[in-house]
């Protein structure tokens, strides 16, 4: 599993080639949008959070939030149910333990294909692009210009996205590789967050 994560996460930055404005040939184009396949959207599996919203704006905190929250929402319930399942006497507590443990690890891995795409919708609200005019239009929304009230006021919201998701993700690993240090070789340790670093061996 932890060559499937470097290979994802090699496929997803390569996909991004596409935000930069270059007259990319026709070959390099289409290879590339096939690499933004590999951008795990929730769409893919048949569920969108995009209702009928009469802005982008909207649609952008909607889908933003979606598609960060639903792994916790599910493996958290996961998590719940078998608790319940281990106070009701239906499983051991061996088996819970090892199914939280289960849980922790795959969150941690959807997190890890999940990230770049988390990071390009939440940092979209501030591409914006000049005109020659000197005027400045948000990319995904000309409709709505940069640096003014308006923009301020949905550029807050998405501040708090980008430090969610594009920092906090990689500092929530951070902090359990750090506490987990001096036991990565635990074979519990290895079951809840092994995928973080067992690719990785010994010098």
């Amino acid at each position: 599993c932890g060559a499937m994560s470097i290979l994802l996460d090699l496929l997803q930055t390569q996909s991004l080639f596409l935000s930069f404005e270059l007259n990319w040939p026709d070959e390099i184009r289409g290879f590339l949008q096939f690499l933004k396949l590999f951008n795990l959207d929730i769409d893919y599996f048949g569920v969108s959070c995009r209702y009928q919203l009469s802005t982008w704006y909207q649609q952008y905190l909607i889908y933003t939030i979606c598609n960060g929250m639903w792994v916790l929402v599910v493996f958290g319930a996961l998590i719940v149910l078998h608790r319940i399942r281990y106070i009701q006497g239906y499983i051991s507590a061996v088996s819970a333990a090892e199914a939280q443990l289960d849980c922790i690890n795959a969150t941690l891995f959807i997190y890890s294909i999940l990230y770049t795409r988390l990071m390009t919708q939440s940092l979209s609200i501030f591409h914006c692009r000049s005109l020659g005019d000197g005027s400045t239009y948000l990319v995904a929304d000309t409709t709505l210009k940069c640096y003014t009230e308006e923009w301020w006021e949905h550029a807050v919201p998405g501040g708090v996205m980008v430090f969610v998701y594009c920092l906090g993700i990689p500092l929530a690993f951070f902090l359990i590789l750090y506490r987990s240090r001096r036991q990565l070789m635990n074979p519990l340790v290895r079951r809840q967050c092994g995928m973080l670093y067992i690719m990785y061996t010994e010098e």
